[in-house]
């Protein structure tokens, strides 16, 4: 089933492949891994980061990772509708 806003060839399960290395083998601690995205605003929504943080989330829970905490940190705005962020996910 596709997301709402996925774009068309957008190839998500790379983004994924690039933060798996980093999550901790899951050992009931808390962790911290943070990444890089480019966020579009349309219409009010910022939809680029909407899918691709719930893809992301999404693959974590299918792993078997709890999602605590998840959190934008706005690096650079680009455009008037274009911001690059940092989104650091808590997990255990």
């Amino acid at each position: 089933m596709r997301l709402f806003s996925e774009k068309p060839n957008a190839d998500y399960s790379k983004l994924y492949m690039s933060i798996q290395p980093y999550l901790i083998h899951k050992d009931g601690a808390s962790h911290v891994v943070i990444f890089g995205i480019n966020a579009v605003k349309n219409n009010g929504c910022i939809t680029d980061m909407t899918v691709q943080e719930n893809y992301v989330i999404s693959k974590m829970q299918n792993d078997g990772y709890e999602i605590l905490d998840v959190k934008p940190i706005p690096q650079n705005i680009i455009d008037n509708h274009t911001i690059q962020y940092m989104v650091q996910i808590i997990y255990r």
